[in-house]
């Protein structure tokens, strides 16, 4: 057996045939990864991890196992001085009092983010000139509040100011932060600064490599790069600062649209490719038509294109109410909001999106379904927020976006303060419009993805649970919904898609018209595999032992 969604064999004995053939005929009744094959799977039993370890180490606590919702699930149980447990790793006071400062900070800077960026957006509402130059004595008169293509342009080609600035920003801050460009004030480590660039216009889609600027060609793109010297040689979209690569750039700032050297695609909102081609293969539809809609069997999966690897679309000349050309997810990002909530049964919290339709739903469906980890308070700030593109390019769901398996907005819960979820926290996702049976069928083949330091692009996302289907206040909208037990970052991805595969290059392209060179990562609970399939196949090794 070659290659099997994911799960490699090279070379196997003839004797060993018969062993992989009861293997997974059984795996099914062994409740293995691969072999349970979602829908209706259980995530895979993991201890809660902090840097000291499992459930915060030896010292802290201990991983034991419990039954949730008919899975059996990993737990922590604190000793002695120690705070959190369950589902949460044990802390100590110092630490948790640590922990519960830094998140203050955070919310803080997320606050700080949050308002510069829609006074940006409303002064300098023209993609083409999107920045918004600060009022500071860092930058020219001339520039001082005027809107600019670029960051650098503040400076007006000053080359003296851009020095002094650069060289200013290197010693702002202390250990633990980083400066921020936009606001000029320093941050915590991995808490992203305001978005140093939008998307491009549609009359400019492609990002140009050499200076982020938006372009119709890369024949239009300027040559050269200020990043000539040592590792770093790639230049970060603020115009100033040079990394390795652009995850290098995604850790240090954020951008919103697609990365330099890519091109948004006008047949599908919110996917990137390298040219009209490598388009053209992303999205499914032909230049000139629009995405619609992922095309699905009669069970709800997905049907892949056996060339590109990536979904089949249903395409349409012209986009309308029920076309409308962006890719799941695009345009339902929610807009943040905070609100102070107790753990009393029915509680809601809910953000919308920029058109005012439901783009996130949290509801308690039992009395004290948390408590704070430092049992100081009844009452804690929720916020919910929208992720950068370049957090979900770069970070531990790069490979899921790039392959097209996200089905969703990506978006962020975060408590103000360590907190203990003890059960019934419901979280409902959109994600299609459609009903009854369709609607039951398509999330299915969905489970949640979650990372829990959403800003830690080196982190590995984790399965939360196979999606139950529900439907918005609006009684149209199909949605995801889950019960959680921990908050970050969360993400609705079809299984039916399988990120390890890479996208066919074909003659003309190079594998840079893919996508980066990024670690891809299989779906944590095993790749969605047809149950029936496992069984016919280890049936099959089984005869064919037999046979010889």
């Amino acid at each position: 057996v070659e290659k099997i969604k994911g799960f490699y064999i090279h070379t196997m004995m003839r004797g060993t045939l018969a062993s992989l053939g009861l293997l997974l005929c059984c795996a099914l009744a062994a409740g293995t990864p691969g072999g349970q094959g979602p829908p209706n799977a259980c995530p895979v039993p993991r201890c809660p991890r902090n840097p000291s370890g499992e459930c915060g180490g030896a010292a802290a606590g201990t991983c034991g196992d419990e039954t949730k919702d008919g899975c059996a699930v990993k737990a922590c149980t604190c000793k002695s001085g120690y705070k959190g447990g369950g589902a949460r790793s044990c802390m100590s006071e110092a630490d948790l009092a640590a922990g519960n400062e830094k998140k203050k900070d955070e919310a803080a800077a997320g606050k700080q983010r949050d308002e510069q960026e829609k006074k940006e957006k409303d002064q300098c509402p023209d993609l083409a000139m999107a920045v918004l130059c600060p009022m500071k004595e860092d930058f020219p008169n001339a520039t001082r509040g005027t809107c600019v293509e670029s960051f650098n342009d503040c400076f007006a080609g000053n080359q003296t100011l851009i020095d002094s600035y650069k060289s200013k920003r290197e010693s702002a801050c202390e250990t633990g932060k980083h400066f921020c460009d936009k606001g000029g004030t320093c941050v915590p480590d991995k808490t992203p600064c305001p978005t140093v660039k939008r998307d491009c216009p549609a009359a400019k889609p492609l990002r140009c490599l050499s200076d982020w600027s938006c372009q119709t060609a890369v024949a239009s793109c300027p040559t050269g790069t200020q990043c000539t010297s040592g590792a770093k040689q790639t230049l970060c979209p603020d115009g100033l600062t040079c990394a390795v690569n652009k995850k290098g750039c995604a850790k240090l700032m954020s951008w919103e649209g697609c990365p330099a050297g890519m091109q948004a695609c006008a047949q599908m909102d919110g996917v990137c490719a390298a040219n009209a081609t490598m388009c053209e293969k992303r999205t499914g539809c032909a230049t000139g038509s629009f995405f619609c809609r992922h095309k699905r069997d009669a069970d709800g999966n997905l049907e892949i294109d056996a060339g590109t690897k990536f979904p089949v679309a249903v395409c349409e000349a012209a986009t309308s109410s029920t076309c409308t050309g962006k890719k799941p997810g695009k345009g339902r990002e929610p807009e943040s909001v905070v609100k102070e909530m107790r753990a009393s049964k029915g509680e809601k919290l809910q953000a919308t999106d920029s058109s005012g339709r439901l783009a996130v739903v949290i509801e308690m469906l039992m009395a004290n379904a948390f408590t704070a980890a430092d049992g100081s308070s009844t009452a804690v700030n929720f916020t919910i927020g929208s992720v950068a593109d370049s957090i979900v390019q770069n970070g531990g769901l790069g490979s899921y976006y790039a392959s097209g398996a996200i089905m969703s907005a990506v978006l962020v819960i975060e408590p103000s303060q360590e907190v203990v979820v003890n059960d019934g926290f419901l979280i409902q996702l959109p994600i299609e419009t459609v009903g009854g049976e369709e609607c039951a069928k398509i999330v299915a083949n969905i489970a949640i993805l979650t990372i829990h330091d959403v800003n830690d692009l080196d982190a590995s996302p984790e399965i939360v649970a196979v999606c139950t289907a529900g439907t918005m206040a609006d009684g149209t909208t199909c949605t995801c919904n889950v019960n959680v037990t921990a908050f970050s970052a969360f993400a609705a991805v079809d299984y039916s898609v399988d990120p390890s595969q890479q996208l066919v290059v074909e003659s003309g392209n190079t594998a840079a018209d893919g996508v980066d060179a990024t670690t891809t990562t299989p779906f944590s609970a095993g790749v969605h595999i047809n149950p029936l399939w496992w069984i016919t196949l280890g049936s099959f090794l089984l005869a064919l032992t037999i046979s010889r």
